[in-house]
């Protein structure tokens, strides 16, 4: 497959204004340090509404709105997978993630926005870019909200998660949009609902993620946390080609369900300074071996593999 002039590093090497979120998004985390937390009588039930994003807007007060430049957060982060999987679907074999983040106040809630790649070390697989923005919020004590959307840019013409069609040559891009609901508890269940435009796609995401401090539980030296994420996936795509078509001018309908999870061992060196490795998992039934038009490798329906990576805060 023919790779484009410039690749994805490059661009984002060039390109850190687009700044955020990690993790195609969906990560299930509350939002952070950055949302304002409301305090008092008028937030101590389950139900209680947060009215700071109404009213840090009718402010009109800028510092408010986006804070100072002391709140704002930057993070590089650079990981190596040793199998890149979307949606359950094996969409690369091994890549480097390159990764820049922005992290700050946004009306009483937590921005951010990140853009991020997938480098496959083989050349037949597509390049990806991945441009996140999003804002979390404490909407009630016990519920987090969280809404953004993203672009994706692809080196070839794919289908499905950013796997390279046999038709076609050059860019092709999609584009998403989702909305989800955090429970702030343990486990953190949350539920994601995602449209991608381009696929013409729903994907319904049921997710739990939990953190914990090994120095705290275990007795462990300061600074390891182990992180675990398990999410399950239903999605249903009217034209899993995108803009492309088959040799006979088709488009292709998919759906299946999926399930991913991931265990990491996190080490933070230093106040902005972090490693982890980790095992994953993944399995979907969207078939194996040449199923779909004309006899397409859908992958492998389960799939182990592991991932590691550092990053920087600052």
């Amino acid at each position: 497959m023919k790779s484009a002039p410039l690749s994805l590093f490059a661009l984002l090497l060039l390109t850190p204004f687009f700044a955020v979120n990690a993790l195609h998004a969906q990560d299930g985390d509350p939002a952070g340090e950055y949302a304002y937390t409301p305090t008092g009588e008028d937030w101590d039930e389950w139900h209680d509404i947060n009215s700071e994003a109404w009213d840090s807007f009718e402010s009109f007060d800028m510092e408010r709105w986006l804070g100072t430049w002391d709140d704002q957060a930057f993070q590089l982060n650079l990981s190596y997978e040793s199998q890149t999987v979307i949606w359950g679907s094996q969409a690369a074999q091994q890549s480097l993630m390159p990764e820049f983040v922005w992290l700050g106040p946004l009306f009483g809630g937590e921005g951010y926005t990140s853009v991020s790649g997938i480098i496959p070390l083989d050349s037949g697989y597509s390049d990806q870019m991945f441009i996140y923005g999003g804002w979390k919020y404490h909407l009630t004590p016990v519920i987090d909200i969280d809404i953004g959307g993203n672009i994706v840019l692809a080196s070839n013409q794919n289908y499905g998660p950013g796997v390279p069609t046999p038709w076609g040559t050059g860019w092709s891009d999609r584009g998403t949009v989702y909305i989800g609901l955090i429970a702030d508890c343990f486990l953190h269940p949350s539920v994601y609902m995602e449209y991608d435009f381009m696929l013409d796609q729903k994907n319904l995401i049921f997710a739990i993620q939990q953190d914990w401090d090994l120095h705290e539980k275990l007795g462990l030296p300061e600074g390891f946390v182990l992180d675990f994420e398990s999410r399950f996936g239903w999605l249903s795509a009217n034209a899993w080609l995108g803009n492309g078509r088959t040799p006979n001018g088709e488009q292709w309908r998919n759906g299946y369900v999926y399930s991913e999870s991931k265990l990491d061992l996190i080490y933070n060196i230093t106040e902005g300074l972090s490693t982890y490795i980790g095992v994953r998992y993944a399995w979907n039934n969207d078939g194996t071996g040449p199923t779909g038009i004309n006899g397409i490798d859908m992958g492998p329906d389960s799939m182990v593999w592991f991932g590691a990576g550092v990053g920087y805060e600052f």
